[in-house]
């Protein structure tokens, strides 16, 4: 490698120089001249340059590094697992006992074993059994994805990034950076990493906790309030529609943003909000006089019932839990007596239990003459039940059809 001593206006008119023949090249100038600049960029970007006390290297990019700035702090050896992915566009310094040999400039990645680094360099072992130095913003840890067995996900779709993300393959290469709000599937996890597919058909690992809670299958129902809205797309930006009543729909799957519903009389899938649909709640039906469940998007228990008679009819609608109590007293009804009342609604009708009455009429349609005071009288299981599954505030809805 040829030395020069030079100092800073030299270099300055070298690099001035090696501007006026890229120049000139541009301009048209002949193939002696072309040749005659190739020349001398080519020295260029392969002197050492000693001003003064420090001795500066020009790489491949045209960029002087002073040998002295590999050292300018203390390293640290490098201890457990070293492997790291080093970049496309960084520069690789060969070196020899601290001096530059040479440089080069990666395209692809690779993996190298960092064996010392400081806070801006690392000292490193390049795959063909080289030793160099690499710039740190260049480097990122590969991942140890062997802690642990790996368990398939069976009942996951698809789950959302929560933040920014690096993918590695399957060797614990670095390969991309994910931004956060990605839809992904999930494939299989060991509780720290986590194989996932994306949407451009490739696969990789990624930290378990870049992902939202993970996607559950339901297959059960939710409980929409009206004034709700539902969407055609994840990013709530088309509104299919507008809930005008209280309904319950099927649920096919939920993350922490969206829930996946079959709208209603179709097989269309539509979104809404996690936060617009509800899990516990309450379906009463008085055709049918049967009471409905559903805790966690599944039917819990179903009872037969005997709600008001055609003269005190149960209210049609949507209501929340007002208040509950136990072994309660009806003042206006002495003698009558309930284990368990939820409360439902402004009229104060309740589902209760009702001690001594004979359930064996309870479910059919013998309420229309026999039935309650407008409330819904249940067996003692049932209000039981209620009572301890259901908070004030959850929804019950009764409907006739």
């Amino acid at each position: 490698m040829k030395k020069l001593w030079i100092n800073k206006k030299a270099i300055f008119s070298i690099a001035l120089a090696g501007s006026i023949m890229m120049g000139a090249h541009a301009c048209g100038n002949t193939d002696k001249d072309t040749k005659d600049s190739e020349d001398n960029l080519s020295i260029q970007t392969t002197d050492v340059i000693e001003i003064q006390d420090n001795t500066m290297y020009i790489d491949k990019n045209n960029q002087m590094i002073d040998f002295g700035v590999l050292n300018e702090s203390e390293y640290k050896d490098i201890e457990g697992d070293n492997r790291y992915t080093i970049l496309p566009g960084a520069n690789i310094y060969y070196t020899d006992d601290y001096n530059i040999t040479g440089d080069e400039i990666v395209h692809d990645l690779f993996m190298v074993n960092v064996i010392k680094s400081n806070d801006t360099y690392s000292y490193c072992l390049f795959p063909n059994n080289t030793y160099g130095y690499v710039n740190n913003n260049s480097l990122i840890k590969c991942a140890n994805l062997c802690n642990g067995e790996y368990i398939m996900v069976e009942n996951n779709k698809d789950d959302i990034l929560s933040t920014n993300a690096y993918l590695y393959n399957k060797n614990g290469l670095y390969i991309d950076y994910l931004y956060e709000n990605q839809i992904c599937n999930v494939i299989a996890t060991n509780g720290e990493y986590t194989l996932i597919s994306l949407s451009d058909g490739r696969e990789g690992y990624i930290l378990n906790k870049s992902l939202t809670n993970n996607h559950r299958q339901i297959n059960g129902y939710g409980y929409i309030r009206s004034g709700r809205k539902i969407y055609s797309d994840t990013d709530f930006t088309n509104v299919a529609c507008s809930i005008e009543d209280d309904q319950v729909v099927q649920v096919l799957y939920m993350n922490e943003k969206y829930v996946e519903i079959l709208a209603s009389n179709s097989s269309d899938i539509m979104y809404v909000r996690s936060t617009d649909l509800e899990s516990n709640f309450i379906v009463i039906n008085l055709n049918t006089q049967i009471m409905d469940c559903y805790l966690d998007y599944q039917i819990a228990g179903s009872w037969r019932t005997r709600t008001g008679k055609d003269s005190i009819p149960t209210n049609v609608g949507a209501d929340d839990i007002d208040w509950k109590a136990t072994d309660w007293e009806f003042i206006d009804y002495p003698g009558s007596h309930a284990q368990y009342l939820i409360v439902f609604n402004k009229d104060g009708q309740a589902i209760h239990d009702l001690v001594g009455d004979d359930e064996w009429n309870y479910g059919d349609q013998t309420y229309h003459q026999y039935g309650s005071h407008g409330c819904v009288r249940v067996p003692r299981e049932a209000s039981e039940f209620v009572y301890n599954n259901y908070e004030v505030g959850d929804m019950v809805l009764v409907r006739k059809k």
